[in-house]
């Protein structure tokens, strides 16, 4: 799961899609909230994390990796916090691009 403002903000999303049908085992699934008028964009739209929960409301059994500014991946977010309680939290199945310290 990708999520990213606006469509423009979708760098190298090609690279990604070539990924995706030459190794069976990736996925990319792009998310953009704040689509504009005109920009074309027909994939899934709202919040990255919202995205990935309704298609996988029970993460436990996998890992999960989060990235991105401090204030979306650090700071204990109504997001952060609904993916920790999705993927039940078990130990090492929740990491990611900086140190989660207290969550």
């Amino acid at each position: 799961y990708w999520g990213v403002r606006q469509r423009k903000d979708l760098y190298l999303l090609a690279l990604c899609e070539q990924w995706q049908k030459a190794h069976p085992n990736f996925t990319v699934v792009p998310v953009v909230s704040e689509p504009t008028e005109g920009d074309g964009w027909t994939g899934r739209t709202g919040l990255v994390h919202e995205a990935m929960l309704k298609d996988f409301a029970d993460l436990s059994g996998h890992e999960v990796y989060l990235c991105g500014s401090v204030k979306m991946v650090v700071k204990p977010s109504s997001a952060t916090r609904s993916v920790i309680s999705a993927s039940a939290a078990t130990p090492g199945s929740l990491c990611g691009s900086i140190p989660l310290i207290g969550i």
